[in-house]
């Protein structure tokens, strides 16, 4: 498993193979530096064939005011929609052209295509980039009460 922050404890992790695909949930807790909470689920579906993959990630992010409160202050759901053209291969890794949609309360929002370099076979999201995309969104969707 890869290495967390000190702050992010992951709570529960599995895989399971699904048709022309893998299919990945993930539960965590984050803990910011003014004692709020997140509890964060991910959910992250991966279809893949020889020439092209997709990927779509549920992440619900429920957030707690502290870390002994019981109920959230406020649940937010993030989907993300990523399709990715596989590219020309040059040793062990591969140019790929990746495209994402962000669908989240604030509406939808599409990326534009990037080009972006990955190891050959990989498709499936690591724990680094499901963090990555949790912290995106936290940025972006700051709690509507700052005291959180």
């Amino acid at each position: 498993m890869e290495k967390l922050p000190p702050s992010v404890r992951v709570l529960s992790s599995s895989q399971r193979k699904i048709e022309s695909g893998l299919e990945s949930l993930t539960a965590f807790e984050m803990l910011r530096d003014d004692g709020a909470r997140y509890l964060v689920e991910v959910l992250a579906r991966t279809t893949e064939t020889d020439r092209s993959a997709s990927v779509v990630t549920t992440l619900v992010a429920r957030k707690f005011g502290s870390q002994h409160q019981d109920s959230p202050d406020e649940t937010d759901v993030l989907i993300t929609l990523t399709d990715i053209t596989k590219g020309d291969v040059e040793g062990d890794e591969r140019w790929d052209t990746v495209e994402h949609t962000l669908i989240s309360k604030k509406g939808i929002e599409r990326q534009p295509a990037r080009r972006v370099k990955h190891s050959v076979g990989q498709t499936t999201p690591s724990m680094q980039d499901l963090l990555g995309r949790v912290a995106e969104f936290l940025k972006r969707n700051p709690p509507r009460d700052p005291s959180l």
